[in-house]
């Protein structure tokens, strides 16, 4: 390389150097150099495109290491990192290292310990292995003790059932003569005859004779230990005895006398047959059964007595039993006036007032006479203490005049001139039309008065409801419609609250808290009256119309404002019939005359049902306290509800867009 350039210096160094003549003459050294000059620069343009070669790859070469070394700065960071995370680490395992160490301090501490206990109660455990030998071994002992007294226990056990059927049988083998012998000491005592021979076939073990009449007590006992078969026998025996009930004069009550000892095993003590009976006895029930029998004698000699003194003993019982239901009739009227009179003072009594009547009455305490044992009522005492009574009344001005009292309780009447089987019903009526027994359940603890009354008073609440929603659904927008149908859902909150407050729990309130189902009632009978004059508009005359709608209001507000002062369900009644009867019924028999319309015949045929029922209601119809009038009239009321429903369908095409018919 140093060669080819000094070359080409000396070739420049020549050109420098050469003249004219040199260039004339010399010009064959010139080209030598210049050829040698272009082979040198040949071999340095070679060299130099090596170099460059070189060079580029000296350049990726060097742009390389500039990568791996910021690989290896980022890798440094990422170490240095790493080992600063790893000397914190190792920071933390020599602290918890230190900690585990304590750990292992403390669980050596804690083994050796529990090596300790483990080695003290490997130590009391094999006392109690000891202990529980010995106890193992005592207990077998008791053991052979208990199963040999057990075993003596049951042997004398066996005896004493030996020795127990033993005296059975010897019971049972002398039961026929116990039985003979402890009747004829009872006859002895009592004076009644005892028949050794009887004048008819066959030899019954004791016969007694007793007002003309034989009376036949057979002994019967047991053959064997097995007692399972005896009431068979004792069957078989009743059926037997028919032989002695075909004789003359022999009572058709036959007695079998048993054992004491085998009524346990005995489940009927009576068998009736077609022609007798026949009764299963003890031997220890003869003496009591003679004496009843022997009263028979007793009753025999009514016979003796005179026709007068048959009449006087008739006539003092008539007088007993009239008076005594006299007396009921009396009381039950009283207790009616009664009941209402606490009613009233509970509805009419201010607050105050009242809640002072109840502290006394809660402090007050009634002790009628006691009634005492072996103690004969005197007739002079309950003579003097009556004409006592009746001094103290005259003397406080209240009138005790007999006669005018029996006038005027003998205006209620206790007999009719009805035959008198027909005549005991209607007075048994009457008297439970006066006096109407309260019927109460009690279920999960609590009290409800009336239970079928408020039943029904829900089933009719329901029945209303389910109307009402119905109606609802048919979207239509007349007001006949309107009206009938808040008829429906008026009445099914009135009789919802008359069967809660009014009946079912009424005893947790007062009186004058069954208003607010009678005030319901009444508007719903209000409301299907305008629902009648609305639906008879069209065939009647404006001004009649406009004063009915008028009257309904006025008419509703006073009948409310009475039963509200008054507290008189017969208000209530009275607005019912009328609203029903007076306006319902002529109105819609008005549409029906002119239109034919199915659903103002169906609201007729309704109304017909209810008032039905309300005869019910109002004769107090009760074939039982526990289905009384009340419940009647609330299940054909139901029937009455699904009619006035079903005519609101028929109603439908009254109230459709059609000319209106006037009357002539």
């Amino acid at each position: 390389m140093e060669i080819g350039q000094d070359n080409i210096r000396r070739l420049f160094n020549e050109l420098k150097t050469f003249s004219f003549w040199d260039r004339l003459f010399r010009w064959g050294t010139i080209k030598t150099l210049l050829i040698e000059t272009s082979a040198e620069l040949q071999k340095l343009i070679s060299h130099s495109e090596s170099l460059q070669a070189g060079n580029i790859k000296l350049e990726n070469s060097i742009n390389r290491l500039a990568e791996d070394k910021e690989n290896f700065q980022k890798e440094l960071s990422t170490l240095k990192e790493k080992n600063e995370n790893y000397l914190k680490r190792g920071t933390e395992l020599a602290t918890e290292l230190s900690a585990i160490k304590q750990k292992i301090e403390l669980l050596d501490q804690e083994n050796k310990k529990l090596r300790e206990e483990n080695t003290q109660y490997k130590t009391f455990e094999e006392q109690k292995r000891i202990e529980y030998d010995k106890s193992v071994t005592g207990i077998h002992k008791i053991q052979e003790q208990l199963t040999r007294e057990r075993s003596e226990e049951k042997e004398k056990r066996y005896q004493a059932e030996i020795e127990r059927i033993k005296k059975l049988k010897e019971t049972w083998s002398t039961h026929e003569q116990d039985v003979a012998n402890r009747i004829k000491a009872i006859c002895s005592r009592h004076g009644v005859e005892y028949m050794d021979t009887v004048p008819f076939k066959g030899k019954p073990d004791n016969t007694l004779k007793i007002n003309e009449e034989f009376i036949i007590l057979d002994a019967k006992s047991p053959a064997g230990e097995d007692l399972s078969n005896f009431p068979i026998y004792l069957k078989n025996q009743a059926e037997n005895v028919s032989k002695y009930i075909k004789e003359d004069g022999v009572r058709r009550e036959i007695f079998l006398v048993v054992p004491t000892n085998t009524l346990e095993i005995i489940q009927h003590f009576e068998y009736k047959l077609s022609d007798y009976t026949v009764y299963i006895i003890s031997n220890d029930s003869l003496e009591p059964i003679i004496l009843a029998l022997r009263k028979i004698e007793d009753y025999e000699f009514a016979e003796q007595l005179s026709p007068e003194e048959r009449e006087n003993i008739c006539r003092v019982i008539g007088k007993f039993v009239h008076l005594s239901k006299r007396r009921i009739q009396i009381d039950g009227f009283f207790a009616k006036q009664f009941f209402e009179l606490v009613y009233r003072s509970e509805a009419d009594l201010p607050r105050d007032i009242l809640e002072k009547t109840i502290e006394f009455e809660r402090a007050e305490k009634l002790n009628p006479p006691i009634e005492r044992r072996a103690r004969q009522i005197n007739n002079k005492e309950l003579e003097n203490e009556i004409r006592d009574r009746k001094t103290d009344a005259e003397q406080k001005g209240i009138e005790m005049d007999e006669s005018m009292l029996s006038k005027n309780l003998n205006k209620l009447p206790l007999y009719s001139d009805k035959p008198t089987e027909e005549s005991q019903k209607t007075y048994l009526n009457n008297l439970s039309h006066m006096v109407e027994p309260l019927t109460t359940i009690t279920v999960l603890g609590i009290r409800i008065d009336e239970p079928v009354t408020t039943l029904t008073n829900l089933i009719l609440s329901a029945t209303c409801m389910w109307s009402y929603f119905k109606i609802t659904a048919m979207n239509l927008p007349d007001k006949t419609i309107t009206y009938f149908r808040f008829f429906f859902l008026m009445m099914g909150i009135a009789t919802l609250i008359g069967g809660l407050i009014g009946h079912g729990f009424l005893y947790l309130l007062s009186f004058g808290w069954k208003l607010p189902g009678w005030i319901t009632s009444m508007l719903s009978i209000a409301l299907i009256e305008r629902s009648s004059i609305e639906h008879a508009r069209p065939y009647i005359k404006p001004n009649v119309g406009k004063f009915f709608l008028v009257l309904n209001v006025v008419e509703l507000l006073a009948i409310m404002t009475i039963a509200m002062s008054t507290l008189s369900f017969r208000w209530i009644e009275l607005h019912t019939a009328y609203g029903l009867l007076a306006i319902v019924v002529p109105f819609h028999f008005v549409v029906y005359y002119y239109t034919k319309d199915k659903g103002s015949l169906m609201i007729i045929m309704a109304v017909g049902i209810a008032t039905i029922g309300s005869l019910f209601y109002m004769y107090k119809i009760s074939p039982h306290p526990w289905f009384n009038h009340i419940d009647i009239s609330h299940v054909i009321l139901t029937i009455a509800i699904f009619y006035f429903y079903n005519a609101t369908d028929k109603l439908k095409l009254s109230i459709s867009p059609t000319p209106a018919v006037s009357p002539a």
